[in-house]
């Protein structure tokens, strides 16, 4: 009988959360759109759907974040190892914080009408969510930089691993008896 494969450790899920993480966070800027094309004002269901998808975007973000690969324990890796997997640490940071910005802001924009209106559901002015789109984009940006960088440690990663420990020597015979 067949055994089923183990799972895999926490930091192996690294990439399996970061592949949830970044479709949730660019398909939420949709329900953005959806909002905003109300003729009125901005649909709030559409926008607290948005406000959910972002939230949970950013809480898979610290999830990788605490899961990501820990390289320091490989010891002897190569310069060009370490500046990359510096760059992606300090991108992903960069990455956290702006969508946790992106998160509050966007709470701002669907919960503060109804606090300032006595309470009723009232959605804001549809300019807010259009100028959120367009922070939300430069958070789009850095993401995708973030991501880039994973993969490019990754490769580097896959070269370390698969690199020869030691040179080989090849003595070549000639005809001759050389």
């Amino acid at each position: 009988m067949a055994a089923l494969p183990s799972l895999p450790g926490w930091q192996a899920l690294h990439p399996i959360v970061m592949h949830i993480a970044i479709p949730v966070l660019v398909l939420a800027p949709l329900f953005i759109v959806l909002a905003v094309a109300r003729r009125k004002a901005p649909s709030l269901p559409f926008l607290r759907t948005a406000l959910a998808l972002v939230a949970a975007g950013t809480i898979f973000l610290y999830l990788a974040s605490g899961n990501a690969p820990a390289l320091e324990r490989l010891g002897d890796t190569s310069f060009r190892l370490r500046a990359v997997l510096n760059e992606h640490v300090e991108l992903a940071e960069l990455t956290r914080t702006t969508f946790t910005g992106l998160t509050v802001i966007l709470a701002a924009i669907v919960f503060a009408p109804r606090r300032f209106h006595g309470g009723t559901a009232r959605p804001a002015p549809a300019a807010l969510p259009v100028v959120y789109l367009l922070l939300y984009a430069a958070g789009i940006v850095i993401l995708a930089h973030t991501a880039r960088q994973g993969a490019q440690l990754s490769r580097e990663l896959d070269a370390a691993v698969s690199a020869p420990t030691s040179p080989r020597v090849v003595q070549v015979r000639t005809s001759n008896g050389d």
